[in-house]
């Protein structure tokens, strides 16, 4: 089945709305350069997913402008048609100041959420003007998507933990509005959840989505129990749903993917070999291969204390591996991830001081944004990639690096069983828990000397996952169960409405 049509002939069931994305990052952003102003797309799971969708269908993604030209390019109403080459759905900019953006984006969705919703020790922020000026951004959001609908009724599809007051908002003066939430991250154990002073309004506004979409079934469940102890609602277990003020929300699992089919021919083209041929030059021994942010989530401190074990555990293998880790650092205004960076330069520097000869060093450190066939390069000719976050809403770079590889020499993906990818993977993946350090550093032995036939099997089963449920089957799935329960929704709307009139 072809999921891109799928997806379009189920959203054609929903032609009486009006399509509204929304977002924090964009899909096209607008960048001076020597040449003038251009047009380039954002790299992202996100755009992948729902940009063919918006091609096709029509429609308005509303998110937040980031590009240093993106002002200049948009009419009194702060919008753009895009692609520019050949439009197809309108980009709604919402500008921020940045005051706002230090307050929502810097403060509160990055020292108060990520933490709150990662349970890796680092002490959630909570502070009130941080969640004014979050509260102030997410008015922007709803002021836009009310404005976007017109005399239509929308559906709203809204993405992650920026923008958690936004459907309440929106709720006060479109009733008739239909809106759907992705949560990107994992979710709190609702007794973390409790310690939020905001926590009421949230979940009321959370409450306010027809659907709400996680990548794992155990967030279902945190949201669900959430919901159950945090609110006066009524939460119906074998319906995963949420009954509050004659509302109903359905909490669905929906793990994302990645664009297999984009992937699988990237890997042969001539592009991708002539980056392989380097790396072969480059590396005369096995490598290993991890692609990070540096965030306190993935685990970086503990995959280096790991390969320091590993090479002092085994010396038989210095100089005869090599660990290439490439990072990026995208939120240096957030204090912990400066301290984390600053730590990590520390531990490579250490380790590569200690086992290093002239001719070998045992972690190649990469900062710096590569190219994504570079990546794919790297992914196909690893012999071992290490995913050993601490915690993590799904991890599409283990995606990534199944989607690379070539069945006749396959690597081996060691997964922490911390990432909610582990629950679709875990069976073919080596799992770990990556606070174990001995463990850790004995899978990677046993991924290092793993034997062809059985790197084979594990390879073409985890292709076939990823391949059957691609990004494409990730967006079809969430418009279907829309499609299913919008009708409910509908009718306990009109009810409570009949309701309120006295006419009962």
């Amino acid at each position: 089945m072809d999921y891109t049509e799928e997806t379009i002939r189920v959203l054609s069931k929903l032609s009486d709305y009006k399509m509204i994305v929304m977002s924090d990052g964009e899909p096209y952003m607008h960048t001076r350069t020597w040449e003038g102003v251009i047009c380039k797309t954002t790299a992202g799971g996100l755009t992948t997913a729902l940009n063919p969708v918006m091609l096709t269908c029509g429609g308005v993604w509303i998110a937040r402008g980031s590009g240093d030209a993106d002002r200049a390019v948009v009419n009194e109403d702060n919008e753009v048609m895009v692609p520019p080459d050949n439009p197809k759905y309108t980009l709604r900019r919402v500008f921020l100041s940045k005051e706002e953006i230090d307050g929502y984006f810097t403060g509160l969705s990055n020292q108060m959420w990520w933490p709150l919703c990662h349970n890796v020790f680092v002490k959630p922020r909570f502070n009130p003007i941080y969640y004014s000026l979050y509260r102030r951004v997410n008015e922007k959001f709803a002021e836009a998507a009310i404005s976007e609908s017109g005399d239509k009724k929308p559906i709203v599809w809204i993405q992650d933990f920026h923008l958690t007051l936004v459907p309440g908002m929106i709720r006060k003066e479109r009733d008739d509005a239909q809106l759907a939430y992705f949560w990107h991250i994992p979710w709190p154990s609702h007794t973390t959840f409790r310690i939020m002073p905001w926590r009421r309004e949230i979940m009321d506004s959370m409450l306010e989505n027809t659907l709400v979409g996680f990548h794992t079934s155990q967030d279902c469940r945190n949201f669900l129990l959430t919901a159950e102890n945090e609110t006066d609602a009524k939460v119906d277990w074998e319906r995963m749903s949420v009954t509050k003020g004659g509302r109903m929300t359905f909490v669905r699992p929906f793990p994302i993917s990645v664009d297999y089919k984009s992937i699988d021919a990237m890997k042969t083209s001539a592009t991708v070999m002539k980056e392989e041929d380097t790396i072969g030059k480059r590396f005369d021994c096995p490598i290993g291969i991890g692609v990070d942010r540096i965030d306190y989530i993935k685990g970086l401190p503990e995959k280096f204390s790991a390969i320091d074990r590993f090479l002092f555990k085994y010396p038989e293998y210095q100089g005869r591996f090599t660990f290439v880790q490439t990072v990026i650092l995208e939120r240096p205004r957030v204090p912990e991830f400066l301290e984390l960076d600053r730590r990590l330069d520390s531990m490579v520097d250490d380790l590569n001081w200690r086992y290093s000869t002239e001719t070998w060093k045992p972690v190649e450190y990469i900062k710096e944004k590569m190219e994504f066939t570079r990546v794919v390069a790297l992914y196909k000719k690893a012999k071992v990639c290490v995913v050993s976050s601490l915690q993590d809403g799904l991890n599409i770079v283990c995606k990534e690096f199944i989607s690379s590889q070539d069945v006749k020499d396959p690597g081996v993906l060691i997964l922490s069983e911390f990432a909610g990818a582990a629950e679709e993977l875990g069976d073919d993946a080596l799992i770990i828990n990556p606070y174990d350090t001995e463990g850790f550093t004995d899978t990677i032995k046993l991924a290092l000397e793993m034997p062809l036939d059985e790197r084979r099997k594990r390879m073409e089963s985890l292709q076939r996952k990823v391949r059957e449920n691609d990004i494409f089957r990730w967006t079809y799935s969430i418009f279907r169960e829309l499609n299913e329960v919008i009708p409910i929704s509908k009718a306990m709307r009109e009810n409570r409405l009949y309701r309120m009139s006295g006419k009962e």
